[in-house]
């Protein structure tokens, strides 16, 4: 199993901050965010198209940052494991509850699962980014790179 998650510096209470530091060192890459739970069916649902969502979206060399909401370890590892949600280009965080809210509120979550798109420098995009429609998905990429 490749790592699944990257220390981020504990005392940091600043949303931008933190989500800054976890996709700092992807800049030059597009980014797709994928803010989850493993409590939420939705988002399990679309979890388990991840490799065909890979698949397809590989000529845009993209990485994919998952950020685990409210996720006990065990399930959390299990629902990855599971569904195959791996490779060189993911990276999954299941943060303290404290610093979840503040990324998840600095990025305006109001639902899950809820995606984000970043490009390569690094810029929040104000687009819907939902890969539970990969042809849409698709043609946002091909307009914006």
């Amino acid at each position: 199993l490749t790592p699944l998650s990257i220390p981020v510096d504990e005392s940091v209470q600043d949303g931008r901050v933190l989500f800054d530091s976890i996709i700092a060192p992807h800049k030059g890459k597009i980014i797709l965010v994928d803010v989850w739970g493993t409590w939420c069916a939705p988002c399990r649902a679309a979890l388990a198209e991840s490799q065909k969502e890979y698949a397809e979206l590989a000529p845009y060399d993209m990485v994919y940052i998952y950020l685990a909401n409210n996720s006990p370890e065990g399930a959390w590892r299990n629902v990855i494991e599971e569904y195959q949600v791996k490779g060189d280009n993911c990276f999954h965080y299941n943060l303290p509850a404290d610093q979840q809210q503040l990324i998840e509120k600095y990025l305006k979550v109001s639902g899950y699962p809820s995606y984000r798109l970043i490009d390569r420098n690094g810029n929040l995009l104000d687009v819907n980014a939902d890969p539970r429609n990969l042809p849409a998905l698709q043609k946002i990429l091909d307009l914006l790179f």
